[in-house]
Parts: C-alpha cells; structure tokens; sequence
C-alpha cells in the first residue's frame, strides 16, 4: 500500500484491489499507517481517499541510514576477524591439518652424458635456468652449498607472486650417480611439506636415464597430485636445457 501511495493518492478501493482480503481488513491495516503518521486520507462525498505523507518517512530514513551503518561497520569487523583467523589459518597449517605421506617416482632420459646431468644440477647458475615447473614461474633467488651436509635455498613460484620457498639439506652426493636431499617447502609463511627427494643418475646406451624418488608428508595445501605434475615439468624443461646446452663445461 505504501509502495502504490508513494506514486500518488489512492482511493481505498483501487488500494485494496492487489489483495484478497475483505474491507474490513484493508481498513485495519490503513489505521495501523495513519496512526504511524505515514498515510493520511480524507474523505470527499462517498469516496475516502489516502496519500503519503512524506515528512514521517524522513524518520524511517534517518533509522535505515543509522542501522545500515551499524551494520555496515560490524561487516568490517567481521571481515577483518575473517581475514585475519584465515592468515592464522594458513601459519599453523601443520598443525591443525592431517598429514598425508605419498612416494613418487619420476623417470627420464637424456641424450646426453651422466657427468652432463649431474653437472646441471651440482651447478647452481645453471640449475636456475631450468629448475621450475613452467615457463612462466621465475625463480627469484637459488642458493646451494653442493656438498654433503651443504645447505640449499630457493624462492619461487609465478611470476606475479613468487612467493614459495624451499629449504633444504644434501644428505648424499655420488659424483655423476646420486644426490640425495632433504627440506621442506613453505608457501608465503605456511610450510606445506617436508620431502626426502633421492635422484638416481644411471649411464643407458650413450645417455643417461634418471629416476627421482620423492618421498613427500603434506600438509593439506599441496597435493600429490600436484607435485608429480611439478617435477614432470621441471625434468621436461630439464631435458629442453641439456638438448639446448649438451656440451656445457661439466662440474
């Protein structure tokens, strides 16, 4: 009735038209609106007419305004509580997550030496130019102390946020046969797993085939899934760095 007499006076009968009610009851209602001091009607000759009366609804404004913008500003609240409980979320992802263990075997070969393969992983300028899933993740920072008990680091990721980190360990090295490594790797400051990783480097014909075991616990964010899709496509951009690049100077 309200929305009908904003757009102009109205006779009580064209408002009780939309509703099947009785009078009686269109009446009721009318009284409940003139009491309010939104509506008042008059009567001329038989016909009682009704219209707005716009003033009262300045009060129902200024109310709205008020309590919308309480409302808005507990919205805010709840979302910088949101925001904030997801960010603790993610830091203690270790601990609040069930860890899930899983072995991959990843195999290649090469058209090149063994001493080549390993010389592009013992040298670590080398190794940044292909150690990345994709031609669009950057490798930002890449350090290696190639021994073992040495230390490695490694910031990547995509190119608009490189922001994982992986941090490791060389547990065995076997010139031109084995490197065997231990670390664990961190999105932004969330460590999402913790990887044995063992790369077996054998001679086959003229070249070389190449098994890498990765031993993984993760911890809820990336899959197993995820990481062989990841190393099948660093050791692809690994074997496009060797056909590139045969006879680079060995370590």
């Amino acid at each position: 009735m309200v929305d009908r007499l904003a757009r102009g006076p109205a006779a009580i009968s064209e408002l009780a038209k939309p509703y099947a009610m009785s009078m009686s009851a269109v009446l009721q209602h009318l009284n409940v609106l003139e009491e309010s001091g939104l509506v008042r009607s008059e009567k001329v000759g038989r016909v009682r007419t009704c219209r707005i009366v716009p003033r009262a609804l300045d009060a129902v404004d200024r109310w709205a305004v008020e309590h919308r913008t309480r409302l808005e500003r507990r919205l805010d609240r709840l979302e910088t509580y949101l925001d904030a409980g997801a960010r603790e979320d993610k830091e203690t992802i270790m601990s609040e997550r069930t860890v899930k263990h899983s072995t991959i075997v990843v195999q290649r070969s090469f058209r090149v030496s063994p001493a080549r393969v390993f010389a592009a992983w013992a040298n670590a300028d080398e190794r940044r130019r292909w150690d990345s899933p994709g031609d669009d993740w950057v490798i930002v920072e890449h350090e290696q102390d190639f021994r073992v008990g040495g230390r490695e680091s490694s910031r990547f990721g995509p190119a608009r946020d490189p922001a994982y980190r992986s941090e490791g360990t060389f547990l065995d090295i076997v010139p031109e046969a084995r490197i065997i490594t231990a670390g664990t790797m961190h999105d932004h400051d969330a460590r999402i797993t913790a990887t044995l990783c063992t790369v077996e480097i054998c001679p086959e014909g003229t070249g070389t085939r190449l098994f890498l075991t990765d031993q993984s616990a993760f911890f809820g964010q990336e899959t197993e899934a995820d990481r062989t899709e990841g190393w099948g496509e660093i050791l692809d951009r690994l074997s496009a760095h060797l056909e590139r690049e045969p006879h680079a100077k060995e370590h």
